[in-house]
């Protein structure tokens, strides 16, 4: 970081472009936040397209869901990370 906080937002753009893909509880032991709190940033960047959701089906009930940036939220979190 360049000495400005972070926006809640970067914080998961960023996780996921160095993960590559993530769980909703891999994202609020990052951002330190609430699971609702990330569920809502996530539904408003899956509405900006920047973020998309996959299912997992393992075995039985639900499945589980990771969450993995798109073309454009790649494109707009850049390459410059450590």
């Amino acid at each position: 970081m360049n000495g400005q906080a972070e926006t809640s937002d970067e914080v998961l753009l960023n996780y996921l472009r160095r993960h590559g893909a993530a769980r909703i509880s891999d994202l609020v032991a990052e951002s330190g936040v609430t699971a609702t709190a990330v569920r809502q940033r996530i539904q408003r960047l899956m509405g900006d397209g920047l973020i998309e959701r996959h299912a997992e089906k393992i075995g039985r009930g639900r499945p589980n869901h990771r969450y993995a940036l798109t073309e454009k939220g790649e494109n707009q979190a850049g390459n410059n990370f450590s």
